[in-house]
């Protein structure tokens, strides 16, 4: 029930354009619900908006990892497996390194 609180909050957060709530909405959501992929997803999809809008490239580490994450728990993503090949040479430009966040999984 929690977790359902802070994905409401989420929501309306990221309707009022208050992105950055949002994500903090949803990262709280994937502490409570660590192996759901969805929210993980979701996370990542968030992340990638907040790195549109502000061209902070964090964000956009911070989305590939939480999709990395997703795709860890549910395998059979195309869209995000396709987003992941997409953006990970702009995140990580020297294969082999691991990008460093802050956020936690």
């Amino acid at each position: 029930k929690e977790v359902s609180a802070w994905l409401n909050l989420a929501t309306a957060a990221q309707a009022a354009g208050s992105l950055g709530r949002a994500a903090v909405a949803l990262e709280r959501a994937t502490q409570l619900a660590r192996e759901d992929s969805a929210i993980w997803a979701r996370l990542g999809e968030l992340l990638l908006e907040l790195h549109r809008t502000t061209n902070r490239k964090e964000f956009l580490v911070q989305a590939v990892v939480a999709w990395e994450k997703s795709l860890s728990l549910e395998p059979d993503q195309p869209k995000l497996r396709n987003w992941v090949k997409t953006y990970e040479s702009v995140v990580n430009p020297h294969p082999g390194t691991r990008p460093t966040t802050q956020s936690s999984e």
